[in-house]
């Protein structure tokens, strides 16, 4: 507003996130949309799909201070479709492995890179007395599909027409999931009886930790009494280095009156100095890594600066319409919540029992599309 003398913002906020989208729709259909809009990564893709965002090439071929090499690239993917893109980074989330570090210096153990590595710290860590050493949350698929990727697997095919899960890879790395629970015994059982591995962690009896890196900032707010016990480093790689990686964005409508000034707000607030401002402010990590680089940002946040690591070895989950329902509701239903908590599991049998109503809901979305 003072870059510009007679524009106004106007926020519409306290939208409740599980409405968030219903709300758009609705301003959409009222011609009431605002015209920069902060989207996840699927529904970037969702209004992009319906021509309902305004496409940004020429703003940022433009604009001499946006480069998108100094954001996560799996998020500039994520903004692209059919070749043009059509939102900007905002802010970015990980999933990493934060560990106690009074117990691995204690045991002189190093912080882990590799699973190899997590295997050695749990046998070790057993040793002194930690049951479970590793919390995590093997029916949650968001958690498990990065087992898949690092095993060198996948959901679907590249053509995003068949579902993958049945290749050896994929295999693998849902075996390795159920391994550590029932084989190794490193996983607490209670996480299979839907004890939330937060939980786990909060009350002292597991070492490590797989989560979400939204939520380092606020750790020694959760967990007041590990406060300066625990680290942080990206998650140990498998056969690959990969993980998840994607976050919020900033959009604008395809109809929107003024679009240069609409271009103007987002490449404002996708700038460093304003990318740092939105972490101090509310603990949300910037998702422009040039960011992450500042020695401020080093100063103030030092476990978060394990989020550039992260971003690049960092994937996520395909976004097309489709997949929600094929791997949160029917992958999650029919292989995880049976075969996790069972130790005598057979999981490529699981994985043929699911695979014809998984491969039902691909084909009928690409049918509906001719």
């Amino acid at each position: 507003m003072q870059q510009h003398r007679g524009a106004e913002i106007a926020v519409a906020a306290e939208i409740p996130y599980g409405h968030y989208m219903s709300v758009l729709g609705t301003r959409f259909i009222g011609q009431n949309a605002p015209d920069v809009m902060v989207l996840d990564d699927a529904a970037v893709f969702e209004l992009a799909e319906e021509g309902l965002l305004l496409p940004l090439d020429e703003f940022i071929r433009r604009d001499p201070t946006f480069r998108n090499t100094d954001f996560v690239p799996s998020m500039v993917s994520d903004a692209h479709l059919n070749g043009k893109q059509y939102s900007v980074p905002l802010s970015g989330s990980s999933v990493d492995l934060v560990y106690r570090s009074d117990l691995f210096e204690s045991n002189k153990l190093s912080p882990p890179q590799t699973w190899q590595d997590v295997l050695h710290a749990c046998a070790a860590l057993r040793s002194q007395g930690v049951r479970y050493p590793l919390a995590l949350e093997p029916l949650e698929p968001f958690y498990v599909i990065n087992f898949i990727w690092q095993n060198g697997g996948q959901v679907l095919s590249d053509d995003q027409r068949t579902v993958t899960l049945a290749t050896p890879q994929a295999l693998a790395g849902l075996q390795f999931v159920h391994d550590l629970i029932h084989k190794y015994e490193f996983v607490d059982p209670a996480a299979v009886l839907g004890t939330k591995p937060r939980e786990l962690w909060g009350s002292g009896s597991a070492a490590m930790l797989m989560d979400g890196s939204f939520l380092l900032w606020r750790y020694d707010e959760m967990f007041p009494h590990l406060a300066q016990k625990w680290d942080v480093v990206p998650l140990p790689a498998g056969r690959l280095a990969q993980s998840f990686f994607g976050g919020k964005h900033l959009a604008i409508k395809h109809d929107c009156r003024a679009p240069e000034l609409a271009w103007d707000f987002v490449s404002l607030a996708a700038s460093t100095p304003w990318q740092m401002r939105l972490t101090e402010m509310t603990g949300i990590i910037a998702a422009n890594m040039k960011t992450l680089e500042l020695p401020e940002f080093r100063s103030k946040f030092p476990r978060l600066s394990v989020i550039r690591a992260s971003a690049f070895t960092g994937r996520n989950t395909p976004q097309i319409t489709f997949f929600r329902k094929l791997w949160y509701d029917v992958f999650r239903n029919t292989v995880l919540d049976k075969v996790m908590p069972d130790p005598h599991a057979d999981i490529p049998k699981a994985i043929a029992a699911a695979l014809p109503a998984m491969q039902a809901i691909v084909d009928d979305h690409w049918q509906q599309r001719g």
